[in-house]
């Protein structure tokens, strides 16, 4: 899609807007076996919060922050690193734009 700019008489490309939904399958694709069992395992009421709120989602929404609250907690209980949550989050936002 293009915009046409009447001052120059020019074309440009319209601005990319970053796509931010992920279905759950690519959510488990992105985590390693152990990840995805240490979170369902748990026992921690926060954690089993977020693992219900995943699985009650239609979709993931990477800019909801209720997702950076999850990932959040994943850190703060030990499932994954402060640079794991980011690689995952990453990875989720490079398959949302794939």
């Amino acid at each position: 899609v293009c915009s046409s700019d009447l001052a120059t008489d020019t074309f440009s490309a319209a601005p990319v807007t970053p796509k931010t939904r992920v279905s759950k399958s690519e959510v488990i694709s992105v985590l390693t076996p152990a990840e995805w069992a240490t979170a369902n395992s748990s026992t921690d009421a926060d954690v089993v919060w977020g693992m219900a709120q995943f699985q009650l989602a239609d979709y993931i929404d990477l800019a909801d922050p209720r997702f950076a609250t999850i990932m959040g907690g994943l850190v703060a209980k030990s499932i994954v690193t402060q640079a794991r949550a980011a690689e995952i989050t990453a990875d989720l936002q490079a398959l949302a734009n794939a």
